[in-house]
């Protein structure tokens, strides 16, 4: 049976792992999360150095394939507020809001 082995870039230094689940087919499903323990070094000794790069690949798989998704709730999330209106309401003064919420209903007329 065909293994991948991937390769990490630690430092200038080339790491090899491969993923550690049962089936092995579950490394191409796009429903799958992999856990830390499913990543495995290959070659090192030292307990320490595996477990960073361990949660060095890890993170990154999950960072560039899984990314957390930003949620509104409460109040924010029932008037249909983005992200970005959020945050740039929150920075602006009170009188400045009411400004431009009345320049977005003139607009909006």
């Amino acid at each position: 049976m065909y293994i991948p082995i991937f390769a990490y870039d630690d430092r200038g230094k080339d790491i090899e792992w491969v993923w550690n689940v049962q089936p092995l087919d579950k490394i191409f499903w796009k429903t799958w999360k992999p856990k830390l323990n499913n990543v495995k070094i290959i070659g090192l000794t030292d307990k320490k150095e595996c477990a960073r790069l361990q949660k060095e690949i890890w993170e990154s798989v999950m960072e560039s394939e899984h990314p957390k998704k930003e949620k509104l709730t409460g109040m924010y999330k029932q008037r249909g507020y983005k992200w970005e209106q959020l945050e740039e309401l929150l920075s602006m003064s009170l009188r400045q809001a009411q400004e431009v919420k009345k320049l977005r209903l003139v607009e909006a007329m």
